[in-house]
């Protein structure tokens, strides 16, 4: 098997594409390289042909634009390194406009007659969930599950992010938006339909999400989408939940460091620091900006990096020129070991001859 299948393999994993729709991309795109030598146009044509479900079809565009972004990135290590659960997410979150742009080549066409209903779902559904739905075709396997066992509202934060990506790929988010409209009186049939549709496939994700749950019994089945999800942010997404959320990230902040013995590239390393600092923003307890550089510079531990630290902490420099400089850094090691990176004492030979270019990277960057 090629490493290119491998990558391929993996890409369908963090995916997680059916083994049907698999089999239907394999027809258009075989391997990895196909995302880079076809202009997204053209994949969208190549795509629109297939029978995928529209959602995975919709992942596989906004996947394009992940892995073209990646190509370009000179700081990139190997696919399967790079391209992870966690980074797929936020890719999706960040970038949520140009996920609805891409879903929107593949919107189904509003019908003023509404026909029965089509669920898939990986679990029986309810003959509730059957009879109070409209029409649309939607795999709920793909849902995340509000847990069962455990506190709602110490996991809600997270189920949200994970629940507005699997909205935002079925192209029904903008329901949820809080600059949202449902339509007027004056409003086409079409509009309406659309709205409709739209409301349902969110109204059956989130009674799958709570089947079983603590949840369950707070929604009234009668609402739309929008009202039920709404009503589950209020009941559980709280100022406690928020302060928490903010806490752990901030733990998380205080527990990272870039040393000898740390197993994340440095490239992982910054972006976890940024990840936790924006989770403290987002959460109410942002770390203040003048004290960035500073928090920064004191978790970079590694002997590799001494002279850098020494620099950037005497400098007046910005924090955004400081982290640049950083992956400048790393990249100049990672060039001085031939390709490998300094992050742990298995390279410490390499990293000690990279060192003693310290005094020539200090004059350099002090003129």
């Amino acid at each position: 098997m090629t490493a290119a299948i491998t990558d391929y393999e993996h890409m369908c994993a963090v995916l997680e594409l059916p083994d049907e729709s698999i089999k239907f991309l394999m027809k258009a795109v075989r391997k990895l390289s196909h995302f880079a030598a076809t202009e997204p146009d053209e994949l969208k044509k190549e795509l629109s042909k297939l029978k995928m479900h529209s959602g995975d079809t919709n992942e596989v565009l906004i996947f394009q634009a992940w892995y073209l972004e990646w190509l370009s990135d000179p700081t990139k290590q190997a696919f399967q390194d790079d391209f992870k659960e966690d980074v797929w997410t936020d890719f999706i979150v960040q970038n949520q406009k140009k996920a609805k742009s891409i879903a929107s080549a593949f919107t189904v066409t509003p019908v003023t007659t509404v026909p029965a209903v089509t669920v898939t779902t990986g679990k029986s559904v309810s003959s509730t969930l059957a009879s109070s739905v409209g029409s649309f075709k939607w795999d709920t396997k793909s849902v995340p599950l509000l847990p069962k066992s455990k506190s709602i509202q110490d996991a809600y934060n997270d189920w949200e992010d994970s629940f507005l990506v699997q909205m935002t790929l079925a192209n029904v988010s903008s329901v949820l938006d809080d600059s949202y409209l449902p339509p007027t009186f004056s409003a086409s049939p079409d509009e309406v339909a659309l709205n409709e549709r739209m409301q349902n496939i969110v109204k059956a994700s989130i009674m799958t999400a709570t089947t079983g749950t603590l949840a369950a019994p707070f929604l009234d089945h009668k609402q739309d989408g929008r009202t039920m999800f709404l009503r589950l942010r209020s009941t559980y997404k709280s100022k406690d939940s928020q302060q928490k959320s903010a806490e752990l990230a901030n733990k998380a902040l205080g527990l990272l460091v870039f040393s000898k013995t740390t197993k994340l590239t440095a490239e992982g390393f910054s972006s976890l620091f940024m990840k936790h600092v924006q989770q403290m923003q987002d959460n109410g307890s942002p770390l203040p900006a003048v004290l960035l550089k500073s928090t920064f510079l004191s978790k970079v531990q590694h002997p590799a990096y001494s002279t850098y630290k020494a620099i950037e902490t005497t400098n007046n420099e910005t924090f955004e020129v400081s982290l640049f400089r950083f992956h400048a850094w790393a990249q100049d090691l990672r060039v001085a070991n031939g390709g490998t990176d300094p992050g742990n004492d298995a390279n410490v030979k390499n990293v000690n001859n990279a060192n003693q270019k310290d005094g020539d990277k200090k004059k350099a960057w002090n003129k």
